[in-house]
């Protein structure tokens, strides 16, 4: 099932061939996505933390992963709400809102064929 923790995520345009390649280079990409959310999170960069969820919420979709996008939203609020309850946020909280973002960018797939 595409919703539980450990399944893969794969693009609803997976066997649209005019989307085949956007969607390959959007999975390739993810590695440095997810470097680039851990870094802001584990060095307490709650900005850069909000920027990566939030570009991702916004690519996710358009890529056809909705359920990466709906954790990146679940994310970026997340974070916000971080902001406005302390004006110092330690790397530590970052990193654990960031865990189901950094979970769910491991599991994007091009397409369920092997």
């Amino acid at each position: 099932m595409a919703d539980s923790k450990h399944s893969l995520l794969y693009s609803e345009y997976e066997d649209d061939p005019d989307m085949r390649e956007l969607v390959e280079q959007f999975v390739a990409e993810m590695p440095e996505r997810r470097a680039e959310l851990l870094r802001a999170a584990s060095s307490g960069d709650l900005s850069g933390a909000i920027r990566v969820a939030h570009q991702l919420k916004g690519a996710s979709g358009g890529y056809g992963f909705g359920p990466l996008g709906e954790t990146a939203c679940q994310c970026e609020e997340a974070f916000k709400r971080l902001d406005t309850e302390t004006d110092r946020v330690q790397a530590e909280m970052l990193l654990r809102v960031a865990e189901p973002l950094l979970v769910a960018c491991d599991r994007v797939r091009v397409s369920s064929a092997a």
